[in-house]
């Protein structure tokens, strides 16, 4: 940070440790892309990113110009690293520590290890994360048109999370509302047809884990959270 006045935060490596032995169970990190660096688009679609506050430091004049009111909303479901991370990587460049300089200690009964509902679970992304992006996207001084762009990209992950739901709880509610409404935001991708596909027919479920599990072991089959 001393070395690049510039940039508004940085991010380090996190080890994940069990909280009785301190046995390492995975990694969280983020890859420096190649090329042009967007983390604000990456933190708000959830890609190659995690949302550990430990993992971050942020220059506290640019953290606050970027949340002049210093309100952050922090709904018990979903905490409160979106309202901490976005607004200062939506205005600032990031800077990276190729290091591990944090560890995420795991608590079996721990708030985020709590197993909702199918329901408490579409609850939880059609509103209150929903909202919380909105709103937070909303916030940002920039053109309409941005706006409007950043408020798509959100839908479309909203839409794409309720997949992943229905896909966990083994439901079928909807998946073809979803569908058309993913293609109505020209969004109905390649990723978003094989969830449909393996939400309708188990089967395909079935054979896209085993061929998840076997890409994970030719790959090394290490442990990532």
């Amino acid at each position: 940070m001393e070395d690049h006045p510039n940039i508004g935060l940085c991010i380090c490596k996190i080890k994940v440790v069990e909280f009785d032995s301190y046995k390492e169970i995975g990694e969280q990190k983020r890859v420096p892309p190649l090329g042009r660096d967007n983390l604000f688009i990456d933190l708000l679609i959830g890609k190659n990113v995690f949302y550990s506050p430990g993992g971050y430091m942020v220059r506290s004049s640019m953290f606050r110009d970027s949340m002049p009111s210093m309100q952050i909303q922090a709904p018990r479901e979903i905490g409160q690293n979106y309202q901490l991370l976005l607004p200062i990587a939506s205005k600032y460049p990031c800077g990276y520590i190729d290091d591990y300089l944090y560890y995420y200690t795991v608590r079996k009964d721990s708030h985020s290890h709590i197993k909702w509902t199918f329901e408490e679970k579409i609850h939880i992304i059609k509103d209150i994360s929903f909202n919380v992006l909105i709103n937070i996207v909303d916030s940002l001084k920039l053109p309409k048109e941005k706006i409007d762009g950043l408020n798509r990209i959100v839908k479309v992950k909203c839409l794409k999370k309720q997949l992943n739901a229905l896909l966990e709880y083994n439901r079928k509610d909807y998946v073809d509302s979803i569908k058309l409404e993913l293609i109505s935001l020209d969004a109905y991708d390649l990723y978003s047809r094989f969830k449909v596909a393996m939400i309708k027919y188990p089967i395909i479920s079935k054979f896209g884990f085993c061929l998840k599990k076997i890409i994970h072991i030719c790959r090394g089959g290490g442990v990532t959270m």
